[in-house]
């Protein structure tokens, strides 16, 4: 009888500690959860703002007719190209300097020196992809694009261009106070940076307030003059901003720190492929379209810039949970960092779950915001654009896990891998589904959609792969890690 009871104490006292440990999980994850949003929201909402900028360019020049949208579809992805090259840069400042708060919160030094060396790294890139605007007319020719959207487009190239060593630098500080938990500052900024953006196109593109008409090249200088405010209001922030004063990052600005701007590259560079991989499949998929015909051009710039706005929010979850993973990484921490990692994925899921849905019911009525649907002359392009949203409705949930799993893997230092998985599933997958779906199977735009879907499908799976490869490595090196200094620690 005694022996029963006890055993029944025993049982109750393991259901009991089992229900405990796993409410103390429950609330680990809804808390790290939390923090991934007081990251990720305001990132979202930054992202959002920034290609709001663009949009803008769109919807205003979306109203001066079908051509000049297939012009600015052809320049902004242009620009984009270049961008993403020279982003990489950009995309390593953030989980360095994580990975430094991780291991140490008291650290300056290290940190400004990152956010130095990652403005020099930009401005060095905006110089060696200077070329590509110069040049943009030739480039153009040697894709067989229509002569007229050329002429129309390459000014439109070329003043985007101007802005975008501001664009990049922007990127930096970004990137820095981002780190530093303090993403509001940037979000702030790109909101009154939107706003500037606006009002200049409304000037600039359609000649108010007695200014001349520019169209096209007004929504270029817009842009520009755009990206330069944001960067010195951003900057100006910092510098008056009692906690980032601390870290006076223009303090010694001329002074080089060798390894610091090395980890940059050595990060940076394949992270620039990663993004450029991704995002030349969409930009290759612009100059498809304008092999096909205007409609479909003018159509996919229309889907194009849906999925991307919608893409924001997993993208911003994603640059929250780079540092979350990051500032794990640096504590050493392999259950964090796991944590950090599935919560951001989730996140990202449970949103484009929701836009997904919408994309595939109200389909016309997001047309309707870029082109007046009540315009017989349009009535192709409309139709069009109402396939090629269904169809980025599929992608939806492999984009948002493409994205946030990639990111994290960023926040533990690893992007060479995955920048080879994300060559192989855009380009020796998807590129070619493009051409076979879009061309051989006569397909033509839906073709090229469903070569999308295919690229973004083999890139969830292969970086959801690589992360789960990489947490459980990273916990069986900080374990192994733990009994290599056991002894030492008891000597002590």
């Amino acid at each position: 009888m005694n022996s029963l009871t006890d055993y029944r104490r025993t049982y109750t006292r393991a259901l009991l500690q089992a229900l405990q440990n796993s409410a103390d999980r429950t609330r680990d994850w809804r808390r790290e959860a939390r923090a991934v949003l007081r990251l990720g929201v305001p990132l979202t909402a930054t992202q959002i703002a920034q290609m709001a900028v663009l949009t803008a360019d769109v919807i205003m020049i979306g109203r001066l007719g079908t051509e000049p949208l297939a012009a600015a579809a052809l320049g902004t992805t242009t620009y984009f190209m270049v961008w993403m090259l020279a982003s990489g840069p950009v995309g390593a400042v953030s989980p360095i300097i994580a990975q430094i708060i991780g291991k140490d919160p008291t650290e300056r030094q290290q940190v400004t020196a990152t956010a130095r060396m990652g403005i020099w790294a930009v401005l060095l890139a905006s110089v060696i992809l200077a070329p590509v605007f110069i040049a943009a007319r030739p480039m153009l020719q040697s894709l067989n694009q229509l002569p007229g959207l050329i002429e129309m487009v390459v000014p439109y190239i070329q003043i985007l261009g101007l802005g975008l060593p501001f664009a990049l630098a922007f990127g930096v500080l970004r990137n820095f106070v981002t780190a530093l938990s303090r993403p509001n500052a940037a979000l702030i900024t790109v909101i009154i940076t939107t706003l500037v953006n606006i009002a200049l196109n409304y000037v600039l593109i359609y000649g108010n307030f007695g200014a001349p008409r520019l169209e096209l090249v007004g929504a270029g200088i817009a842009s520009a003059v755009s990206n330069v405010f944001g960067f010195g209001l951003l900057f100006m922030w910092i510098k008056i901003s009692p906690f980032f004063r601390d870290f006076e990052i223009t303090r010694n600005f001329f002074r080089a720190d060798r390894d610091r701007f090395k980890e940059i590259f050595t990060l940076g560079i394949p992270i620039g492929f990663t993004m450029t991989f991704e995002g030349g499949l969409f930009i290759a998929g612009v100059f498809l379209m304008g092999l096909v015909s205007v409609s479909a051009l003018a159509a996919h710039q229309v889907a194009v810039n849906v999925a991307t706005l919608t893409f924001m929010v997993p993208f911003g979850m994603a640059m929250g949970g780079n540092v979350r993973v990051g500032m794990a990484a640096g504590a050493r921490n392999p259950v964090w960092a796991k944590r950090a990692s599935h919560a951001t994925v989730a996140l990202g899921c449970a949103f484009m779950a929701l836009s997904a849905l919408v994309m595939i019911t109200f389909p016309e009525t997001i047309t309707s915001l870029f082109i007046d649907i009540s315009d017989p002359e349009k009535a192709e392009t409309v139709r069009l654009a109402t396939i090629f949203l269904r169809i980025a409705a599929v992608f939806q949930l492999f984009d948002a896990v493409q994205v946030t799993a990639a990111h994290s893997l960023r926040g533990l230092k690893d992007a060479r891998i995955p920048m080879w998985l994300a060559g192989f599933s855009y380009w020796g997958l998807g590129f070619p589904a493009c051409l076979y779906f879009g061309f051989e199977l006569e397909m033509e735009g839906t073709g090229i959609w469903i070569g999308f879907v295919l690229g973004l499908a083999a890139a969830a799976v292969a970086m959801a792969w690589r992360l789960h490869y990489m947490l459980k490595r990273f916990s069986h090196q900080v374990q192994a890690d733990e009994i290599h200094l056991s002894p030492q620690v008891q000597t002590q």
